[in-house]
């Protein structure tokens, strides 16, 4: 029972502290809501700030959490994560300068919502989390508002999209990266291009293939320089297009190679016959040579 109870005592103030601080729900009414406060710059005494918005626009399906990520070591940094859904693009993060040159932070929105805020300091001289008291206001914060370069480190919307280092995941696609990406393996389901070696395959002439290139610069069925830098590509129809390229060359090679062999067999013949051509000649002059000698000796 006294390790119940001892349970209890550490565990419900811990509980408490992680719910919730505030709830906000407005009807096209512009609010602020206090998050927290850190200094310009931190080389001194670096802070973090952690904000955290569940909800956002009024409507059900703005289910997500969106979490801010703030910084001030050296330059201030603000990253962001959004995971479940969008706030449907009511709610934003706001700084302002105050008189004691420090930064106060806001989320504030300006439509139909219904949201809940939590926000937490951790400043590097002190070892203890420090929770904000938020609070709301309908009145514009005094000082200057900060211009906040806002990294969108990771966003995911309500159909499970991801998007990284991109606030609008492309919504046709469940993975949207803005940048390069390193792996071991890609695996890609595809349809392959064996269909070229099927004997109905209308395999182009090359004089038509040299008339397309010299018309439209690329190869048939392949999408232009300007097509693939406006709409990128698929990697596994690129795949299979290119397969299906190598596989037309490689019936061009075998059509060439069976050309060739006619055209030798043709040229051995032809040699052959020289020869032939040639040692009779040569049984020609022999014989002409030994009448002309015959003839001089009578």
């Amino acid at each position: 029972m006294k390790k119940i109870l001892f349970l209890l005592l550490i565990g419900v103030p811990f509980l408490a502290k992680a719910q919730y601080a505030t709830s906000i729900t407005t009807s096209n009414v512009a609010n602020y809501t206090y998050v927290g406060t850190l200094n310009p710059s931190g080389q001194g005494s670096p802070q973090k700030l952690i904000v955290t918005v569940f909800g956002g626009a009024w409507y059900a399906t703005a289910l997500g959490e969106t979490t801010f990520y703030i910084g001030n070591y050296g330059d201030l940094t603000v990253n962001r994560v959004t995971m479940g859904s969008s706030d449907g693009g009511t709610v934003t993060l706001q700084a302002y300068t105050n008189t004691n040159n420090t930064i106060d932070f806001y989320v504030y929105s300006n439509n139909w919502v219904a949201y809940a805020v939590k926000s937490i300091t951790l400043r590097g001289n002190t070892p203890v989390n420090q929770y904000i008291t938020n609070t709301n206001s309908s009145t514009v914060p005094t000082g200057t508002q900060l211009a906040l370069n806002i990294n969108p480190v990771m966003i995911t919307d309500g159909s499970g999209n991801i998007g990284l280092n991109t606030a609008s995941p492309d919504p046709g696609y469940k993975l949207s990266v803005n940048g390069k990406v390193r792996t071991k393996e890609v695996r890609v389901e595809a349809n392959w291009a064996d269909y070229v070696f099927d004997n109905s395959y209308p395999l182009l002439p090359l004089e038509k293939v040299e008339h397309y290139i010299k018309d439209n610069h690329h190869l048939p069925d392949v999408p232009s320089a300007a097509e693939v830098s406006k709409n990128g590509i698929n990697l596994g129809e690129t795949d299979a297009l290119l397969l299906k390229k190598i596989e037309e060359l490689t019936l061009y090679l075998i059509e060439k190679n069976k050309e060739n062999k006619k055209q030798q067999n043709l040229i051995d013949l032809q040699t052959e016959a020289l020869q032939i051509q040639s040692e009779k000649l040569k049984q020609l002059e022999d014989r002409l040579k030994h009448l002309e000698n015959n003839n001089k000796t009578n």
